[in-house]
């Protein structure tokens, strides 16, 4: 008679190979066939974690090849908050960057599934003092995973209070490092209590070295705008006086205020006022638009 056990057995290896890989499976017994279930049981342990590790890095590689296709900080952060929360636990991401030579924070960007965000972009609270800043100086994720004890505990925490009345229960908050300096924290909440375990910050710490670079990136990109405004402005600044100078007397020489001129002459004058006008007008365009 066939032990009912192994069609328990096979129908629990058909589950894993579509994906199920928590199917009931007996292991009672000391004899083989519970040695075999065992074996099928760590089965679908591993493959378990090697599917979410395959679910996480292609994850990773779409928000990878969107930094690369060079979306700005919004589009990316709102790719992550689409596309992650398969694999890993939050209702609620946030990011906030360091300001004034590191003594504020102030937030960047922020998405929530609750109905009302506490916490939106521009709120911002000093670094000195905070656990904010504890987690810098450690450069180590912190994980809070019942926030209403920790409130209980730090009652003066404004941020804390905010999120709590918003309805998020746990926290990890992980700090952005960008070539070795610290620019700001990425937050991830959970309306659920305990939802946030060591193994998840590994993960974490990927998607916000991820965001570092693009935070960087775009303040680089930000300071070489700001000294391309500054040297376009002095370059038009200079360049305005003697092309006004240059035109005024084009103006007279053509209006017969000056020595008379030959026709070859007045059409050569003609093609330099013409230019002097475009490159008058394109400095003073530059400049309005300052």
């Amino acid at each position: 008679m066939r032990d009912p056990r192994l069609v328990q057995y096979r129908e629990a290896a058909v589950a894993m190979k579509e994906g199920q890989f928590r199917a009931p499976i007996p292991q009672e017994g000391a004899d083989d066939v519970a040695a075999l279930g065992k074996a099928l049981a760590e089965l679908g342990t591993t493959l378990e974690a090697k599917f979410e590790e395959a679910n996480e890095i292609t994850t990773l590689s779409k928000v990878t090849e969107k930094i690369n296709a060079g979306l700005d900080l919004d589009e990316v952060l709102n790719c992550v908050f689409e596309s992650f929360w398969p694999v890993i636990p939050y209702d609620r991401i946030g990011l906030s960057l360091l300001e004034q030579n590191g003594t504020v924070v102030r937030s960047r960007w922020a998405r929530s599934d609750a109905p009302v965000m506490k916490i939106d972009r521009g709120y911002s609270a000093p670094l000195q003092g905070s656990s904010l800043q504890r987690i810098l100086q450690t450069g180590q994720p912190r994980i809070l995973n019942d926030l209403r004890q920790y409130l209980a505990e730090h009652p003066n925490s404004e941020s804390t209070h905010l999120m709590v009345e918003e309805g998020m229960r746990s926290s990890l908050t992980c700090p952005l490092i960008a070539r070795g300096k610290p620019i700001g924290f990425m937050f991830f909440s959970s309306m659920e209590p305990h939802a946030f375990k060591d193994a998840h910050v590994e993960i974490f710490l990927q998607i916000a070295g991820q965001l570092s670079m693009i935070v960087e990136k775009g303040r680089l990109y930000d300071e070489l705008r700001q000294l391309r405004d500054k040297f376009l402005g002095m370059a038009a600044r200079d360049l305005r006086p003697p092309l006004g100078v240059i035109k005024a007397n084009l103006d007279l020489f053509l209006g017969g205020q000056l020595e008379p001129i030959t026709d070859s002459q007045r059409a050569a004058l003609q093609k330099m006022q013409e230019a002097a006008e475009t490159m008058l007008a394109a400095v003073n365009e530059l400049l309005d638009a300052r």
